[in-house]
């Protein structure tokens, strides 16, 4: 099915993702095009102010897709076993992004059973315990050319919000 969706380059256009493919639907002409197909399935697409790129979350990472050269990159390197993301948001200028970062590296994991028709298995979780140590939340923002990450850590430790400045100079957050 269709794992996220967001606004188009033009405003009779919508983004979305199914499976592993990003498709543009014309709203007025009911009709979707599959403009680009991946390795691996995407979820979380947010296009870019300027209409350039399209990021979205793949592997564990954040992942680009450039229009013009009608390619898609990570622009992370993170490792989805040990550390997690989300909550993408893009500068109004296209130069930055700021995400949620978790890093489950020192949590307890633990099997839990997922069902899936008649198959049982085992996935394994992170989940701590009392008396564990939590995982480490912080944001990230991300220099998209640069791609270098400048962390912010979190006094409270529990996200609810963040969002830009017009200027994309400022970054407003939310905790709880």
């Amino acid at each position: 099915g269709i794992s996220g969706f967001c606004w188009g380059r033009k405003s009779n256009e919508m983004i979305y993702l199914k499976g592993t493919s990003i498709f543009v639907f014309d709203i007025k002409n009911l009709s979707e095009k599959e403009i680009h197909k991946s390795k691996r399935r995407m979820r979380s697409p947010i296009l870019s102010p300027d209409g350039s790129f399209l990021c979205y979350l793949q592997d564990g990472n954040i992942w680009m897709y450039d229009f013009e050269a009608d390619t898609d990159s990570p622009i992370t390197e993170f490792d989805p076993r040990k550390e997690r993301i989300g909550r993408l948001s893009l500068s109004p200028d296209s130069q930055r992004m700021a995400f949620f970062y978790q890093d489950y590296a020192g949590v307890r994991q633990v099997d839990i059973p997922r069902f899936d028709r008649e198959k049982v298995s085992l996935q394994k979780v992170s989940r701590p315990f009392p008396g564990d140590p939590n995982n480490t939340r912080k944001i990230g923002i991300l220099d998209i050319p640069q791609k270098k990450i400048r962390w912010v850590p979190l006094e409270f430790g529990s996200l609810r919000s963040f969002s830009w400045s017009p200027s994309g100079k400022k970054l407003l957050i939310e905790e709880s």
